[in-house]
């Protein structure tokens, strides 16, 4: 910056502004709780298209920076806007999601412990793995794709504005390539929204922090896909599974924050997925009963109402039409294994009705007349 620019803002600075004190900045830290990582884009993407003063130097280096002029807005939380101007051009922008990534993971000071505010099933939206796609058992060099699904028709997600994660495997050594895509997520169908995904640089563990927030305070309304995880397993298990055995991969989400336009926290129910990887000697028999549990559906075919009751405790469900795709429907929750659906409004045909549990996902057929 050469010397009339410095000259100017100082001007400005006293001429009309109030100056921050001791504050500093470090550039990404969006959060000031003392560590960069993907909570810190809740807070860029609340506050994207904000002017504000510019620091003296717009410095991205991961070191304290000086903030010369608080900017004129707050965060609801109080934090001022300027914390989410990365790189201290002025605006927040998509160069400070950049500065995010080049100083991922840093730290300064103590860190500050987050909030993460979770759910009750049934009560709360469900952030949660989609397994129906999955139609063999899994063993060597098998390639899963699972949706990660975010509300249901029956319990969307309201007002959300971005959320944030972690994902989690518990047997690293059985995965061969792993990746995130959340390209095409309901939360940016209308491409007002960013997506972030880190993986851990460690080979000896699978980590993934992702992050998807809109622009400005746009909080949207709605169920589905927020995006896909793509696993290949090792092609030779040898030495991680015995021979003729198998081995759980357990799937988990947390951490998670989920705020919304208000900039406030919404709280999230997150179930974990256990996927038994088989040892090629130990495939199970297609002939071997589901250990799926028991779904009793009445009155089917149905006209207004359905009464459903599951041997398990009901976690998450969805209703869809024979394409595939997920349709609204009211339901009144009687207990955690009993609830009922009012599907009046659905036009005649055939549904199925997936219900998550603990054990394991039942599927049922349901005719509307």
């Amino acid at each position: 910056m050469n010397k009339l620019n410095i000259f100017l803002i100082l001007i400005m600075l006293l001429c009309f502004g109030v100056f921050a004190g001791a504050q500093t900045i470090h550039p990404g830290d969006a959060d000031d709780n003392g560590e960069v990582n993907q909570y810190d884009l809740l807070y860029i993407g609340y506050a994207y298209g904000t002017v504000g003063p510019m620091r003296l130097e717009n410095d991205t280096e991961f070191s304290p920076q000086f903030i010369p002029l608080l900017w004129p807005g707050n965060f609801p939380n109080g934090l001022n806007y300027a914390y989410a101007d990365a790189n201290g051009n002025g605006i927040v922008d998509f160069s400070d999601i950049l500065t995010v990534g080049a100083n991922y993971g840093h730290t300064h000071g103590d860190l500050r412990p987050l909030d993460f505010v979770a759910g009750t099933a049934g009560l709360d939206p469900a952030l949660m793995f989609d397994e129906s796609l999955l139609s063999e058992p899994v063993s060597v060099g098998s390639v899963i794709q699972l949706p990660i699904l975010l509300g249901a028709p029956g319990l969307p997600a309201t007002d959300v504005n971005g959320i944030a994660f972690s994902l989690h495997c518990n047997h690293p050594e059985l995965i061969r390539s792993i990746s995130l895509d959340m390209s095409d997520s309901w939360l940016g169908s209308d491409s007002n929204a960013f997506h972030f995904v880190n993986f851990s640089t460690d080979p000896l563990q699978i980590e993934a922090d992702a992050a998807l927030t809109r622009f400005g305070a746009t909080g949207v309304s709605g169920s589905g896909s927020i995006g896909v995880l793509s696993i290949v397993i090792e092609d030779n298990l040898l030495g991680f599974i015995p021979i003729g055995d198998s081995l759980g991969l357990t799937l988990t989400i947390d951490s998670t924050i989920m705020m919304s336009s208000a900039f406030g926290a919404i709280p999230v129910f997150t179930t974990p997925l256990e996927l038994m990887v088989y040892h090629p000697n130990a495939l199970p028999s297609p002939a071997l009963p589901s250990p799926s549990p028991e779904l009793h559906v009445f009155p089917n075919p149905v006209k207004a109402e359905i009464h459903i009751t599951c041997t398990e405790k009901i976690e998450y469900l969805t209703l869809s039409n024979q394409l595939g795709q997920m349709v609204p429907f009211e339901r009144q929750l009687d207990s955690e294994r009993q609830l009922r659906l009012n599907v009046e409004a659905l036009p005649a045909g055939t549904y199925w009705l997936r219900v998550q549990t603990p054990r394991g996902t039942a599927v049922e057929q349901i005719l509307k007349e």
